[in-house]
C-alpha cells in the first residue's frame, strides 16, 4: 500500500487553479471527467506525467495535496496500478479537488523546447 502520509500532485493550468480559488474545488475537466475521478501523481511520476501529458504547454502550475485533507472532505484517494507506466498512481474519488486540501502551488517553468522544470522542495 502507498504511503498516504506524503503528498500528492495536481497539474493544472494556472486559469483552471484561479478559478477553483474562486470557487472552492478545481473543476473536472478532460481526462478526469472521462474516467469519473482526478488523476494525480507521486513526486517520481511527476516528471514523467509532464512530459506525456504537458509537453510544451505553458502556463501550468503543480498544486501540492494533503490526503487526509482530501479524504477529510469526503473524498477518497486509492492508489491504482496503472499498465502502460507500471507504477501505482493516486486518484480522487468521490468529489473534485478541494481548494481546501491544497496546501500550496509550484511554478513550472516551460523551456524553448517545451521541457518543464519546477522545484518541489522550495
Amino acid at each position: 500500500m502507498a504511503d498516504k502520509s506524503v503528498p500528492v500532485y495536481k497539474v493544472c493550468s494556472i486559469a483552471a487553479w484561479e478559478a477553483a480559488a474562486a470557487t472552492g474545488s478545481l473543476a473536472m475537466g478532460g481526462v478526469d471527467e472521462r474516467d469519473g475521478f482526478v488523476h494525480m501523481s507521486t513526486a517520481e511520476e511527476l516528471q514523467k506525467t509532464l512530459d506525456l501529458y504537458y509537453g510544451g504547454a505553458t502556463a501550468i502550475v503543480i498544486l501540492v495535496c494533503d490526503i487526509a485533507k482530501m479524504e477529510a472532505a469526503g473524498g477518497e484517494v486509492k492508489f491504482e496500478w496503472a499498465e502502460s507506466r507500471q507504477a501505482d498512481f493516486p486518484h480522487l474519488f468521490n468529489i473534485p479537488l478541494p481548494v481546501s486540501a491544497v496546501t500550496r502551488t509550484v511554478p513550472i517553468a516551460t523551456s524553448a523546447d517545451g521541457k518543464h522544470s519546477y522545484d518541489l522542495s522550495a
